[in-house]
């Protein structure tokens, strides 16, 4: 009986500690990071997010905005934990204004782009797996800077799709799958 009431104990503390990461904590990280550090910093012109993709690479010590952003919440040494800034605030603190202006133009324009990129072609299973998927990765990054696409697999995506339309030119689209996303 004791290790059924751990269990349920368990349980009910992953779920509130899942809620609470949910539903404030990713908003709470973002506002504190943009009021502490953000904003009182220099624009970077993309140095954040340079160092954010460079931390990438195996071994690689990369952007640890994150973590001064949950040692800031939570105390330690920013070394361990994440709480990552919005998206919006991550993009003011690398491009300013500027970024704010601009970078959602860019993100629409790419997305009007994909969209008649699909329209244009014989919808297939495979084809319409790869733009919708796309579609729903660019769609919601919310937090952090744009290793997000890394992490959610949308680059692989589309290497995939660009290495399969490679093999279909080189062998002559005899493949089948090949044969699904012209």
């Amino acid at each position: 009986n004791k290790g059924n009431k751990t269990l349920t104990g368990n349980i009910q503390g992953l779920y509130e500690s899942t809620q609470r990461r949910i539903s404030t904590a990713n908003q709470l990280g973002s506002v504190i990071g943009f009021r502490k550090i953000m904003y009182y910093q220099p624009t970077q012109w993309g140095g954040e997010w340079a160092k954010a993709f460079i931390g990438l690479a195996p071994g690689v010590d990369g952007s640890n905005l994150s973590g001064k952003i949950f040692s800031l919440l939570y105390g330690g040494n920013g070394v361990r934990g994440n709480a990552p800034p919005s998206s919006w605030a991550s993009i003011y603190y690398n491009f300013g204004w500027f970024g704010i202006l601009l970078i959602p133009i860019f993100i629409s324009f790419f997305l009007k782009y994909l969209y008649f990129r699909f329209l244009s072609k014989p919808k297939s299973l495979f084809r319409n797996l790869i733009y919708v998927s796309s579609f729903v990765l660019i769609g919601t990054w919310i937090a952090g800077s744009p290793t997000y696409y890394f992490n959610v697999g949308l680059f692989t995506l589309i290497l995939l799709y660009l290495m399969l339309k490679f093999l279909g030119k080189l062998f002559g689209r005899n493949l089948t799958i090949i044969n699904h996303i012209q």
